[in-house]
């Protein structure tokens, strides 16, 4: 292989890095065009409405909590940002890694999940909560087309798993996060 052959393979190899890299970041290279971070969520109203949001989210799922999390500027983690349940003071300071966890996955892929008691998560909640999750759907949140975070909720008081018409309710609980935060981009 002469000298071109391996400058055409060292830089090959510099893009897969590069590409690889990029794949632990939520949303890749792209930046958000408006920054949605946990001070955007804590903005009066802002605050209020995502906070009934969540209360009316714990309602009609019938579930122990809900959480919306923030895309980290880095877009390295999920930060808990604003809770309804009963370990609001932690979940609102804590984050969990985009590459190592279930709503991680749900930012990258953009596709509402639902997990039951048998299904891998990362564990990092539940141990700073005290809570063990048992059951969870999550959904993203969009603003104007530009992924901001994911809303979850997990723990079902049936103790069982979130039937399906779960889902699709938080989808649309999510879908009026995404609203409700586009407001706060517009002041």
């Amino acid at each position: 292989m002469g000298i071109a052959g391996w400058v055409v393979a060292g830089l090959l190899l510099v893009v897969i890095a590069l590409l690889l890299w990029q794949r632990r970041r939520v949303g890749g290279a792209v930046p958000s065009p408006r920054v949605i971070d946990r001070a955007t969520c804590h903005k009066t109203p802002i605050e209020g409405q995502l906070r009934q949001l969540l209360a009316d989210t714990v309602k009609d799922l019938r579930c122990a909590e809900s959480t919306i999390w923030t895309i980290s500027p880095d877009g390295l983690h999920l930060e808990g940002a604003i809770n309804h349940g009963p370990t609001v003071e932690v979940v609102e300071q804590i984050s969990v890694p985009a590459h190592n966890s279930v709503i991680g996955l749900v930012a990258e892929q953009g596709l509402a999940k639902a997990i039951g008691r048998a299904d891998w998560h990362n564990p990092s909640v539940d141990k700073a909560t005290g809570t063990p999750t048992l059951a969870m759907v999550a959904a993203p949140i969009d603003v104007i087309g530009v992924r901001v975070g994911v809303m979850s909720a997990i723990n079902p008081t049936t103790g069982g798993v979130f039937e399906g018409a779960a889902l699709r309710i938080l989808i649309e609980k999510a879908n009026q996060a995404g609203r409700i935060l586009e407001q706060a981009g517009n002041r």
